[in-house]
């Protein structure tokens, strides 16, 4: 109590750097809803399980390479987490947001136990973007066991079936995004 100002601490590089991972999260958030609101509007009457995880896990892999944070598609999966509090989408499954936050967690845990040199490896992430996606019927098969609620997917192809089906979904997203990737990355260098 010097009757003196106090000293300025934070340094506007500092407040810049708050504001830039303000701004990253609320991105991967958006990228979270993003890809909810494409699954809850894109109907494809396909009849192939998982076919979704397509453009999905691109989103995601998308937003998990190119965040520097190391819980990127944990926030995407916050945005999944919220649209689906809202039912607009018109989902039935009262247990549809616990099981689509799941894809974003396993992704970030996949990236957080995977070696520095895997995470560069294109057909790495892409099975890596299939695993995290097949998280949804591994979950709904526990469900179904302990339940009994069924869930339509496996009361039409069995219990193996879509399992397979989703990782494939997923896989050729995570292929989708890499590739995506690659083309933007090669685009940027050729543009300099």
């Amino acid at each position: 109590m010097s009757g003196k100002l106090q000293e300025k601490t934070l340094s506007v590089n500092s407040q810049t750097e708050n504001l830039l991972k303000v701004l990253e999260i609320l991105l991967l958030v958006g990228i979270g809803v993003l890809a909810i609101a494409l699954r809850g509007r894109l109907r494809m009457g396909m009849n192939l399980p998982g076919h979704h995880g397509i453009y999905f896990m691109a989103l995601l892999l998308l937003a998990r390479r190119n965040a520097k944070g190391s819980i990127a598609t944990t926030w995407s999966a916050l945005g999944i987490g919220t649209m689906l509090l809202f039912p607009v989408l018109g989902f039935r499954d009262p247990l549809q947001a616990f099981v689509y936050v799941l894809p974003g967690i396993v992704l970030d845990l996949i990236f957080l136990f995977s070696p520095e040199k895997l995470r560069k490896n294109a057909f790495y992430l892409a099975m890596a973007a299939g695993v995290a996606w097949m998280s949804i019927p591994l979950t709904r098969l526990g469900i179904v066991l302990i339940t009994g609620i069924p869930y339509d997917s496996f009361m039409k192809h069995g219990y193996l079936y879509p399992q397979f089906a989703w990782f494939m979904s997923g896989s050729i997203g995570g292929f989708a995004a890499m590739g995506i990737q690659i083309l933007g990355n090669k685009i940027l260098k050729n543009s300099k």
